[in-house]
């Protein structure tokens, strides 16, 4: 009785925290139960509190998220389970191992004071695209293109509530337009099994698995190494990859994973933000030195067990370059907004003030609009979590 009672207590006090404060899922859960190990029980399913408890699970192919609109009308392999998750995954990794990920891309961060996420992630949709199709996009490609990716991305990162599914058409059609084009550069030219697939699967690979997947998670990973750069350079000169290590430890690339329940095991949920920090000395520090050493708990951040991303080694690789494009210009320097709060969902955007040469004796500055920004965020991110049945 009293089980019941503490996971009716865990429950209310979880999902009402979700829905009142402004939150992600998986940073209130980090906030809540802190550094608790093993499991806190809820009326329909676990909170996963730490990755010992995490790998100690049944090893499972089931998918680690659940299809909500979010993904309309495509279907990403994340959502997929059993021969149409193996048999898509197998595909897109032949795929992958035709990207070239020694080509040399330009990367110019734009010299200006204010928000320069989106100025990265086109930068991404364009990079992302030639590795794909073999070629640059054009202006007509990118005109149908760009907005239904942005879209997508706007609604992971809670920044409107429901999909735009005007542009998310256009999308789907132009990408199934390229694809009934003759391209001997495109990387599943020579794949039979991905001309044998469904339209949608064929179109989903390529937008979700592929596109989306290169701008969001390259997108995020560089601006949070630009955003830690500002603070800790010397860190970044001496040892990146440690940089990068610490940086994905606690700005993971994914809020929350879920598991549905089967016969035999209840269903679950993990905060990726919480299981990178609980039992790390120091959790909430960035310390990129403690990656000389071993003992600590092992990094979650691509996916695990059968589900890990199979695109893990190009975004890591990708970021890393571009990134290290950056560094090489000594006369580059960043200044993030006094008033700018660092976030795994870039909430207020990444406002920075990046310049080149001598730097002037003042450069603090704020950006406008912050109160509106994350009023904004909350009412999207409520609406997105009641239309699409989020956690529940």
């Amino acid at each position: 009785m009293f089980k019941k009672i503490q996971a009716g207590y865990h429950t209310l006090l979880f999902y009402g925290g979700v829905l009142l404060f402004p939150f992600s899922p998986g940073t209130l859960a980090w906030k809540l139960f802190k550094n608790k190990k093993g499991k806190v029980q809820l009326t329909n399913r676990d909170l996963i509190c730490d990755t010992e408890t995490l790998m100690a699970l049944p090893k499972s192919e089931n998918s680690l998220d659940e299809f909500t609109t979010a993904f309309s009308p495509f279907i990403p392999l994340l959502t997929l389970n059993d021969h149409p998750w193996k048999l898509r995954r197998k595909i897109l990794a032949d795929g992958l191992r035709k990207i070239n990920i020694e080509k040399d891309f330009p990367f110019d961060l734009p010299l200006k004071k204010g928000d320069i996420y989106w100025d990265v992630f086109e930068i991404l949709f364009r990079i992302g695209y030639e590795l794909i199709f073999g070629r640059p996009v054009t202006p007509d490609e990118f005109r149908e293109m760009y907005p239904g990716i942005v879209d997508i991305n706007r609604l992971i990162k809670r920044h409107t509530g429901s999909p735009n599914i005007n542009v998310r058409w256009k999308l789907y059609h132009r990408v199934a337009a390229l694809l009934s084009e003759e391209n001997k550069k495109f990387i599943f030219s020579e794949c039979h099994e991905f001309k044998a697939l469904s339209e949608i699967d064929r179109v989903s690979i390529v937008v979700e698995d592929l596109l989306t997947s290169i701008c969001i998670q390259c997108s995020d990973l560089i601006c949070h190494l630009i955003l830690l750069y500002s603070s800790f350079q010397e860190p970044f000169k001496n040892s990146l990859d440690h940089c990068i290590n610490e940086t994905l430890r606690l700005y993971p690339l994914t809020d929350i994973w879920t598991r549905k329940p089967t016969e035999k095991e209840r269903g679950w949920i993990a905060s990726l933000i919480q299981l990178n920090r609980s039992g790390w000395r120091d959790p909430d520090s960035f310390k990129p030195e403690r990656w000389n050493e071993n003992d600590h708990p092992q990094l979650v951040s691509w996916g695990f067990d059968a589900r890990s991303c199979p695109a893990t080694k190009i975004g890591y690789h990708l970021s890393k370059a571009l990134f290290q494009k950056m560094l090489l210009n000594k006369d580059i320097w960043i200044q993030p907004a006094s008033n700018f709060k660092h976030d795994r969902t870039f909430s207020d955007g990444c406002q920075v003030w990046i310049g080149e040469g001598a730097r002037p004796i003042l450069t603090t500055w704020k950006f406008k609009g912050r109160r509106k920004k994350q009023a904004q965020q909350w009412i999207a991110s409520r609406l997105r979590m009641l239309d699409q049945g989020e956690l529940w």
